[in-house]
């Protein structure tokens, strides 16, 4: 979650505009991670949870290691998990959205 919020705000202008929601969809629980920044080109959107892989672009200067989506994406698989990317593209800011099964609480019933 860290991780996501940080890129959130290391990718949006001066005065960033995050939006945070938590829904439940078919027995998931779904966090969204939505920003109004930079974007990710649709052909990159694959990509960026590879080790290592960085979007580069010439008129940025972004420092990283190309690890934190790669870690994102495995430790929420190990919890049976998604993570989903949506974007239009450069410009139109990115929506992450973190999947996770629900685990409803056991009821118990009182024997008489």
């Amino acid at each position: 979650l860290r991780n996501l919020l940080e890129n959130a705000v290391l990718y949006s202008d001066a005065s960033p505009e995050i939006t945070i929601t938590l829904t439940e969809e078919n027995d998931q629980c779904c966090l969204a991670i939505a920003d109004k920044g930079r974007g990710i080109e649709p052909y990159e959107q694959k990509k960026i949870f590879n080790m290592f892989y960085r979007i580069r672009r010439k008129d940025e200067n972004i420092r990283g290691t190309g690890l934190g989506l790669f870690i994102v994406h495995a430790t929420i698989r190990r919890h049976h998990g998604q993570v989903k990317v949506e974007s239009k593209g450069r410009g139109h800011g990115t929506t992450f959205r973190i999947y996770l099964p629900l685990i409803r609480p056991a009821t118990i019933e009182e024997t008489p």
